[in-house]
């Protein structure tokens, strides 16, 4: 039997490239088609980040790629 708890079926997952300017971020909905964006590094493109990962229905999982 699969251990329920640790599938990922069911949750988005989000890779966030750090860079200097700006930030490459990949979205996969846990039912949804990928989405490929940029945000740069300023309070405002953090916070509309912010706003969007929130607005994702069930869980999240965040990884960073810090260069």
């Amino acid at each position: 039997m699969t251990d329920q708890s640790h599938s990922t079926a069911d949750t988005n997952l989000v890779a966030i490239d750090i860079a200097k300017e700006s930030n490459v971020v990949l979205v996969q909905e846990a039912y949804e088609q990928k989405r490929t964006f940029k945000v740069a590094n300023t309070a405002a493109d953090h916070d509309q980040l912010v706003l969007y990962l929130s607005s994702l229905s069930g869980r999240t999982r965040i990884a960073f790629e810090p260069t």
